[in-house]
């Protein structure tokens, strides 16, 4: 699972620098594991606390990993330069799609780069969700920055259930190895025929002329679309999204990081979530979840989705208070 793909990539990190702490952003999952299970969805008041997602976390495992702003990389310098030596590495989602979809700057992923290579920091994108989804080379391709590591997850196989660890050829080389610093890895489904045959078989599909340009430009139909809809309704909110992800969220003005998205509605975007299930556009009904759009879809199957949404948005919005 992706899961196990940032733990096996947090590993290798810790194996090759001999550090123990790790950066993560605060609003980004990466899994399920003790190292990283906090500070996802928080509250307001738990903003800058340790806010474990579960219960059952070991307290030595959390205390080694530092939550910080997303897209503020002088947070980061400020962080190691005053722990030299400490940190063995920094993980992100290049998009924070576990909190809708949060681009990271160019300018906050180049400066990610160059303080992890400064400090001896190993630099892991988690693009569980942002591989094979957005580009075959990942979001890092489009980014151009490549990270020391990647992880990717079942977007790589079209929903079959793999993870994967992907970077330097020197860190690879440590996993299977024998001897001192070596990293095991290892597991009963590990290279599981019928996952890769079916991540073969993606490969192959995104690899046809013009998938992506087609796949973008229907995220791109349905962003604008419903920002359409929004502005005929009068509702203070805003289409979001990237490549074939969309969302819609209700608060107004730019949003860079997680504490921004703590002036979205969460009570009307779970109800519209809600209609939207009733009415068989399946998503999750959690507030600032994102959507997706597959090569499955059609022009035809949008604008139907769409009209519903209108409908839905229209009856929540004519109960709403003008206050809210």
């Amino acid at each position: 699972s992706g899961s196990e793909a940032t733990y096996h990539a947090l590993r290798l990190a810790r194996a090759a620098t001999g550090r123990k702490r790790i950066i993560k952003f605060q609003g980004g999952y990466h899994g399920w594991h003790d190292y990283v299970a906090m500070n996802v969805q928080s509250h307001a008041q738990a903003i800058g606390k340790y806010d474990p997602i579960s219960a059952g976390i070991l307290d030595d495992a959390a205390r080694h990993t530092i939550v910080l702003p997303y897209n503020d990389a002088e947070a980061v310098e400020d962080y190691l330069k005053a722990n030299p030596s400490e940190v063995a590495a920094i993980i992100i989602e290049p998009i924070a799609h576990n909190m809708g979809s949060v681009i990271a700057t160019d300018v906050f992923l180049r400066d990610l780069r160059r303080l992890t290579s400064d400090h001896g920091v190993v630099l892991i994108f988690d693009e569980v969700i942002t591989g094979f989804r957005h580009a075959l080379g990942g979001y890092q391709s489009i980014a151009d920055v490549t990270p020391d590591l990647a992880t990717f997850g079942k977007a790589a196989s079209s929903g079959y259930p793999i993870g994967l660890v992907a970077g330097r050829r020197d860190l690879m080389e440590l996993v299977g190895r024998t001897g001192e610093g070596s990293v095991f890895m290892g597991g009963t489904f590990n290279g599981t025929p019928s996952t890769l045959a079916a991540m073969q078989a993606t490969i192959e599909e995104l690899s046809k002329p013009r998938f992506y340009d087609r796949l973008f430009a229907l995220g791109a139909f349905m962003r604008t679309q419903l920002d359409g809809i929004i502005n005929r309704l009068g509702l203070p909110a805003q289409s979001a999204g990237f490549g074939s992800v969309w969302l819609i969220y209700f608060l107004s003005g730019p949003y860079r990081d997680y504490q921004d998205l703590l002036h979205n509605d969460d009570v009307f975007d779970l109800a519209f979530r809600k209609e939207m299930v009733a009415n068989r556009l399946i998503g999750q009904p959690l507030p600032l979840k994102r959507l997706y759009l597959s090569g499955s879809h059609d022009r035809a199957t949008i604008e139907k989705s769409l009209d519903v949404i209108e409908t839905i948005l229209r009856k929540l919005s004519a109960g709403r208070p003008a206050s809210s």
